[in-house]
C-alpha cells in the first residue's frame, strides 16, 4: 500500500491467524494496509485446496465486517491509499455481494396505535394524552377524546414528538411499557431531550431546572424521607411532639438503631411481655425482619447483641391485628401525588389485601414462623399453602396484550448485607428452614418492598397451592375485602375514612423536606410564546414531578389503621391475573391524571385577549389577605392554580382525590409551613369548589375566566 504521509506506521506483519485476536485496527490506514496484505494472501492461495482456502478467507470476512465500523473517513482514505489493479477487486466485490445476501433484513419497526388526547373541560386550555389499559380498554367521556387520525388534531403538534425515555437504572415493568406503547408513545434514548416522560430513579434537584414545562419525571427529589423507615419515623415523631394530643398516632412506637438502643432497653424493661419487630432501614421483600420479645425469647445473647448493633428500626409489634378467617393481613394501597406545592394526592380505588399463609397466634413460641407473622408476598409465595388469585374479572377480555412474568432484580449491596446477617442469625433464631424470597421490586423499595426508596418486582408465585379467586386466594382485592366486611358486619367505610386521614398525615409529615429539595431545583420557566399570548402559569414552580407510593397499612381489631412503611418504588409486576389487571389500570389512569401535554399543543392553545386589568396580576393576594377576599376577586395566577386542580380532578379515572378535599380542610393547619398554593385550593373548596363552574353560578367566578364546556361529570 502507498503511504499517505510520513506519520503512517508500517504494516503490522501479523499473520492471518493472529488477526482473530484483534478485530479492530488502531487506525483507518492500518486497516487498509492490512486489507491489501490479506488480499495478496488470498490471490496467492489459488493453488490451495478448498479447505485451505476457507481457512484463509474466513478471517478476511470477519475483518471486512469490522471495517464497517469505520464509515465516512474510511471511504475517503480508501480511495487514496489503495493501489490494487481493478481486476483484483472483482472477487472481493463478488464476495461482498454474496455475503450481503446472507444478511437477514432488519425487522420493520412496529407501528404504534394512534395517539389519543383528552380535551380540557375549559375552553382554550391545552389537552393531555389519554392512556388506556390493554386489560381495561373502556373509555369514559368519549366526547372529550380525539385521536391523531381525527380532523380535530392540532396541526402544529407532531405525533413523532410524543415519546418517553426509560432509564436503565430502574426495572422495566410490563405494566408501564404496555400502557405507554398501547397509547402510541415511542421510546427514545436518554441522549434525546424531546421526551415527554422520563421514567427512572429519584432525580437530582438541579436536573429539574433543565426540564421544559411540559416534561415530567416519576419521582420527587427527596422522596426517601418517606421511603426510608428511619427517616419516616423521624418525620412522624417530630409531628407527634408538635401535636401531643394523638393526632399523629399513626404508626407504632419505634426506635432507630443503634443510636436509640438505650431508649429501647428502657421500653423493654417497662413492658417485659411486649413484642417487637426489627427491620432494616432500607431493605425489601421481608429481608432481615425479625419478630422478637422484650426478653429476647428465641434469640441467643450473641444473636441479640449482634442485632442491636445493626442499623435498622425496631417497631412495637401490633399483637392484636384484625384477622381474615384466622389469618393476619395487611393492605397495599396506591397513592399518587401530583404536586407537593400545593399538595394534591389521589388514592387508587383498588388495592391489594395480602394474607399470611399460616393461622395467626401471638404465642411467643411462634415468633420464628415467618409465614404467620409476615404478610410479604415474597415470603408467603414459597409456602405450599399459598393460593394465587386467578381473578375471574381479568379473564373477561378475550384478547389481551400478553404480559409476561417480571424478571427479578438482583439485590442491592445493602440487601446482600441483610441476607448475610440473616444467615448469621438463622441458627440462633430457628426459622424452621423458611427461605427468604427473591428480590421483588416493590420498592421503596417494596416488594422490592424497600430498597432504595425502596423498590421490587414480584415474581411468579411458586406455592404448590391451587389457584383461586376472590376470598379463597392468598391475595385479595379491596372489593373482596369490602364484601367480607359486609358479611361479617364490619364498618368498611369507617376503616377507609381513617386510612385516608392516615395517608394525608403521612404526606404532611414529610412535606417540608420534599418541598425543600423540589424547590432547590424549581423550574419557573413559562410555556408557549412570549408576550400576553402565553398560557398563564399557576402559583409555584412548574409541576415537573409526580410519584406513585405504595402504603403498607395494618388494621387492628378495633379497625384502627397503622402505617407500617411507605414504598417509593412499589412493584408493578404481574405475578397473577389480579396483579396484571390492577396494575395496568393503575399505570394508565396515573399517566392520564398527571397530564402529559406535548409542547406543540401548548403553543396551539393560547389565551384569548383579556380586558380586565385585574386578570393580568401575577398574584392578587397573600397568605394574610386571601381569607378575607371573595373567590371571584382572585387574580390570574390563583385561578390558574384552581383550573389546573379542577382539570386534573376531571381526568382522575379510578382515583379518588384525598387532598385537598372538602372533608379534610381542617388538616391544613397541620402543615409545618403554611403555603399560599394550599390556601388557594382550601378557599376554593370552602366556597363550593367545583360548584362554581356549574351553570347558574357565574357570580362565583370572574367574567374573564375560560368557560367550562364539559359539565356532565361535575
Amino acid at each position: 500500500a502507498r503511504p499517505l504521509s510520513g506519520t503512517l506506521r508500517p504494516p503490522s506483519g501479523r499473520n492471518i491467524r493472529s488477526a482473530k485476536k484483534d478485530r479492530r485496527p488502531q487506525s483507518v490506514v492500518d486497516l487498509e494496509v492490512e486489507k491489501s496484505r490479506r488480499a495478496r494472501a488470498v490471490r496467492s492461495s489459488a493453488s490451495l485446496t478448498d479447505e485451505a482456502k476457507r481457512d484463509v478467507e474466513a478471517p478476511l470476512r470477519r475483518f471486512r465486517r469490522s471495517k464497517r465500523l469505520f464509515t465516512g473517513l474510511a471511504r475517503e482514505e480508501h480511495s487514496l491509499a489503495r493501489d490494487e489493479p481493478p481486476e483484483a477487486q472483482a472477487p472481493e466485490q463478488e464476495e461482498a455481494e454474496a455475503e450481503a445476501k446472507d444478511v437477514t433484513p432488519a425487522a420493520p419497526r412496529r407501528q404504534l396505535p394512534p395517539v389519543k388526547l383528552l380535551l380540557s373541560v375549559f375552553q382554550g386550555r391545552p389537552p393531555v394524552l389519554l392512556f388506556t389499559s390493554p386489560c381495561n380498554p373502556e373509555e369514559k367521556q368519549s366526547e372529550r377524546i380525539i385521536t391523531s387520525e381525527s380532523h380535530r388534531w392540532p396541526s402544529r403538534a407532531a405525533v413523532s414528538e410524543i415519546s418517553f425515555c426509560h432509564s436503565g437504572a430502574v426495572h422495566r415493568y410490563n405494566a408501564v411499557l404496555n400502557a405507554l406503547s398501547h397509547s402510541g408513545l415511542a421510546e427514545i434514548g436518554a441522549d434525546s431531550a424531546r421526551w415527554l416522560l422520563w421514567w427512572g430513579g429519584t432525580p437530582r434537584p438541579d436536573a429539574l431546572r433543565d426540564y421544559s414545562p411540559y416534561q415530567k419525571t416519576n419521582h420527587f427529589p427527596g422522596s426517601w424521607h418517606l421511603g426510608r423507615k428511619d427517616l419516616l419515623w423521624r418525620n412522624v415523631r417530630r409531628m407527634q411532639q408538635k401535636y401531643p394530643d394523638g393526632r399523629f398516632n399513626i404508626t407504632p412506637q419505634a426506635f432507630v438503631m443503634p443510636g436509640h438502643r438505650k431508649f429501647w432497653d428502657v421500653a423493654k424493661e417497662q413492658e417485659p411481655k411486649a413484642l417487637w419487630i426489627w427491620k432494616p432501614t432500607n431493605s425489601s421483600c421481608g429481608r432481615g425482619i425479625k419478630v422478637i420479645s422484650s426478653s429476647g425469647q428465641g434469640l441467643s445473647a450473641k444473636a441479640m447483641s449482634r442485632l442491636e448493633r445493626k442499623t435498622g428500626v425496631v417497631q412495637r409489634y401490633i399483637e392484636r391485628p384484625l384477622l381474615l378467617r384466622g389469618y393476619k393481613f395487611d393492605l397495599r394501597l396506591y397513592v399518587v401525588v401530583t404536586s407537593y406545592d400545593p399538595l394534591k394526592a389521589y388514592l387508587f380505588a383498588e388495592g391489594l389485601v395480602r394474607l399470611a399463609t399460616m393461622p395467626y397466634s401471638s404465642d411467643p413460641k411462634s415468633l420464628a414462623k415467618r409465614n404467620m407473622h409476615l404478610t410479604n408476598y415474597s415470603v408467603n409465595k414459597l409456602s405450599s399453602a399459598y393460593v394465587k388469585n386467578v381473578d375471574m374479572q381479568a379473564q373477561k377480555p378475550s384478547e389481551q396484550t400478553p404480559v409476561g412474568n417480571e424478571e427479578e432484580q438482583p439485590p442491592s449491596a445493602q440487601e446482600d448485607f441483610d441476607v448475610e446477617m440473616d444467615e448469621e442469625l438463622e441458627g440462633d433464631v430457628g426459622e424452621e428452614g423458611e427461605a427468604e424470597g427473591p428480590l421483588e421490586s416493590e420498592g421503596s423499595g417494596d416488594e422490592e418492598e424497600e430498597a432504595q426508596g425502596n423498590g421490587s418486582a414480584e415474581a411468579q408465585g411458586t406455592g404448590s397451592g391451587s389457584g383461586g379467586a376472590g376470598s379463597s386466594a392468598s391475595k385479595w382485592s379491596l372489593k373482596d375485602l369490602r364484601e367480607y366486611f359486609a358479611a361479617e358486619g364490619l364498618d368498611y367505610n369507617l376503616m377507609m375514612t381513617r386510612i385516608k386521614d392516615l395517608l394525608v398525615k403521612t404526606l404532611i409529615s414529610a412535606e417540608p423536606e420534599i418541598v425543600s429539595a423540589w424547590h432547590t431545583g424549581a423550574n419557573f420557566r413559562c410555556s408557549g410564546c412570549s408576550g400576553s399570548s402565553k398560557q398563564p402559569r399557576a402559583v409555584g414552580p412548574n409541576q415537573t414531578c409526580f410519584e406513585l407510593y405504595g402504603f403498607d397499612v395494618l388494621v387492628d381489631e378495633t379497625l384502627k389503621p397503622w402505617l407500617l412503611e411507605v414504598n417509593t418504588c412499589p412493584s408493578l409486576s404481574s405475578s397473577s391475573p389480579l396483579d396484571k389487571r390492577l396494575k395496568t389500570q393503575l399505570v394508565a389512569d396515573m399517566l392520564t391524571l398527571v397530564g402529559l401535554c406535548p409542547a406543540g399543543f401548548r403553543d396551539d392553545y393560547r389565551r384569548g385577549s383579556t380586558t380586565d386589568i385585574k386578570a393580568r396580576c401575577v398574584r392578587s393576594h397573600n397568605l394574610e389577605s386571601i381569607s378575607a377576599c371573595q373567590l371571584k376577586d382572585l387574580g390570574e395566577a390563583e385561578w390558574a392554580t384552581i383550573l389546573d386542580a379542577h382539570d386534573e380532578y376531571m381526568r382522575r379515572g379510578s382515583f379518588e382525590r384525598i387532598y385537598p378535599d372538602a372533608d379534610r380542610l381542617e388538616l391544613e393547619e397541620l402543615f409545618p409551613t403554611a403555603r399560599y398554593a394550599n390556601s388557594i385550593l382550601s378557599k376554593w373548596l370552602r366556597e363550593g369548589g367545583e360548584k362554581c363552574f356549574q351553570a347558574g353560578n357565574q357570580h362565583m367566578r370572574p367574567k374573564w375566566l375560560p368557560s367550562c364546556i364539559f359539565r356532565d361529570a361535575l
